[in-house]
């Protein structure tokens, strides 16, 4: 009877192993409306962007844990004049849960230094940031390694120079779960519109969820942004915003591929 007991109890066992693993990541079709998801599938890539003077409405947020936060990022007085959603859908190299190496890669911020980006403005391919590495904090800026590890019970800063946006100190916040990573954040300097200070201190939030979905990866972009209400404005940030998600994304299919 006992031989049997045990026979039962690691009979059990194995087949619930691959439902476990099963569980490790998500379906589009459970993350995002199945409509969306469809199209998702056949380009790969989706945007929007509403520019309104009242909350905005979010329609590409993945239902997930991280995804669901989407929402609440926007925390100032003003409502945010532009909001842009981005989803990209990247191939992954297994269809086992790789959210591990994932992390790796979105939390290495000094490697997007020097990433390329489609400048509408120039026409042509230019380098998106001329400089980029994490910093001790917002005062002395002392440059210091990518951070690893456990990284979500702090806030961390960074220093970019933006090719369009010039030099600027962000906070950023790191948060992970079994099958999601996120990146969240937001200007500390004020930032340049056509080389006048138009976006100020913490006008500028942009949060990053990575959803591990099996046979790819979800990419998830909300940019949200306060900035005077002219058409030149909207011209400019539109295009500008919209080819820093395309680029971010191309660097993390990119550096995802080549990591080990």
């Amino acid at each position: 009877m006992k031989k049997n007991a045990m026979c039962g109890i690691l009979l059990c066992l194995a087949f619930a192993a691959p439902r476990a693993a099963a569980q490790s990541v998500f379906s589009l079709d459970e993350i995002l409306n199945p409509a969306l998801a469809s199209e998702l599938r056949s380009q790969k890539k989706l945007s929007r962007v509403e520019y309104t003077t009242t909350p905005p409405r979010l329609e590409f947020f993945p239902k997930t844990e991280l995804g669901k936060k989407a929402p609440a990022m926007w925390q100032e007085e003003k409502a945010p004049y532009f909001t842009g959603e981005m989803l990209y859908l990247i191939q992954k190299t297994t269809a086992q849960n790789d959210i591990e190496k994932a992390t790796r890669v979105i939390r290495a911020i000094s490697t997007l230094e020097g990433i390329q980006y489609y400048s509408n403005t120039r026409k042509k391919f230019d380098t998106l940031y001329k400089t980029c590495y994490m910093i001790d904090n917002p005062e002395s800026r002392k440059k210091i390694p990518d951070v690893i590890g456990k990284i979500e019970d702090k806030q961390h800063y960074f220093y970019l120079h933006d090719n369009s946006f010039g030099k600027c100190a962000y906070t950023i916040d790191f948060e992970r779960t079994d099958s999601e990573v996120s990146n969240f954040f937001s200007n500390i300097d004020p930032l340049k519109i056509l080389l006048f200070n138009s976006v100020k201190s913490r006008h500028l939030k942009i949060y990053i969820v990575l959803t591990d979905a099996g046979d790819s990866f979800l990419m998830y972009f909300l940019i949200q942004s306060l900035f005077p209400a002219t058409p030149i404005n909207e011209n400019v940030m539109t295009k500008s915003f919209t080819a820093r998600a395309d680029a971010i994304a191309q660097w993390f299919g990119d550096n995802y591929y080549k990591a080990r």
